[in-house]
């Protein structure tokens, strides 16, 4: 396998996949400063990932007479809950997009979410949302207004008397030795406050290193526009690290489970319960295919596996049996030694 080169501040910010995990770090508290927490400081934390948000029929009807197009379901990367009823729509973009996109589509979706809508597509009873914003995070783009696109669908969408949600960007550059965030458009008060007026200093990037935070989230293949082959090993590791930790703490002599759950509750700290439906199943069938593999190169020890998949069963006769299977979790090609994601 080719030996992954190290990934430049001015490149990586625009990569979905650290985006989706700079998120997922601004918006935890107490994060051990790896990250500013934005997002946590403005009152909001993550609700779901890559949720999917249905029209309503009546909704989709009039669309079609209308001749517009959009996508349904639209499933946002983020949905983030604040304080009084209000949530944030969150999308992470490599580049953002004009009205004629592919992108389109979806966006028109998202921008239709005004209270009622969002409140039917999360099944909630009337009245628990008051507000809905539309946010974008993408790199910045010095040539470009990164609303063009979506003010052009907003307006497009009112002129055919559609209610929509209010938009906003907040666009990541590298300044000096740090990434930056900077807000325009409608961003909710909170959130606007907390980013301030200048560009904000989200994350340092110390020199001649790696500024990936540790990913909490070590890879979506639907969030990415391309194969990140490094994304795919960290990956790999961070699933065998964390069945190495259900073995490790396991007794000799007694009978052990290792359940796909508790693994994937250990490589996303837990943000596994925020994750749709179809992701979480992806995320735990990438890591069977992983364990399987590893496990297979075990001879010395009997693994059985559980019924629906759930994940397998053995027996620590005794140390060297846990020994054993902790060596075969071990076997495997490092990453770059220079890039340090976690």
């Amino acid at each position: 396998m080719n030996k992954v080169s190290q990934t430049s501040p001015a490149d990586l910010i625009a990569s979905p996949l650290y985006q989706v995990n700079l998120v997922l770090w601004m918006a935890t508290k107490n994060n051990g400063g790896r990250v500013r927490p934005v997002f946590a400081n403005a009152g909001y934390e993550v609700l779901f990932i890559e949720r999917a948000l249905n029209l309503p029929p009546e909704l989709k009807q009039t669309l079609v007479q209308a001749g517009v197009t959009f996508v349904d379901p639209a499933s946002p990367d983020f949905i983030l809950a604040g304080a009084k009823k209000s949530y944030v729509i969150l999308e992470c973009k490599k580049t953002m997009f004009g009205a004629d996109s592919s992108t389109a589509a979806q966006s028109r979706s998202l921008l239709l979410q005004v209270p009622r809508i969002f409140e039917l597509a999360l099944v909630k009873k009337a009245g628990s949302v008051t507000n809905v914003s539309l946010i974008y995070l993408s790199r910045q783009d010095s040539k470009h207004d990164l609303l063009d696109g979506i003010n052009a669908l907003a307006e497009h969408l009112k002129k055919a008397k559609f209610k929509t949600i209010t938009a906003g960007a907040l666009s990541l550059h590298v300044s000096g030795k740090a990434i930056r965030l900077r807000q325009s458009g409608n961003v909710p008060q909170p959130l606007a406050h907390e980013v301030g007026i200048d560009a904000l200093e989200v994350q340092e990037v110390a020199d001649d290193s790696d500024p990936r935070p540790l990913y909490l989230i070590p890879w979506l293949p639907d969030t990415e526009s391309e194969n990140d082959e490094y994304n795919k090993r960290a990956f790999a590791e961070r699933v065998k690290l964390s069945a190495a930790q259900v073995i490790d703490s396991a007794r000799a002599g007694t009978d052990v489970e290792i359940l796909l759950s508790d693994v994937l509750g250990l490589l996303t700290l837990g943000y596994d319960k925020n994750l749709s439906n179809a992701a979480y199943r992806r995320l735990k069938q990438e890591s069977k295919g992983i364990l399987e593999k590893r496990f297979r190169s075990v001879k010395d020890v009997t693994i059985l596996s559980l019924p629906d998949g759930a994940g397998w069963a053995l027996t620590l006769k005794d140390d060297a049996a846990k020994e054993s299977i902790l060596n075969g979790l071990r076997a495997y090609e490092p990453p770059d030694p220079q890039v340090q994601l976690f």
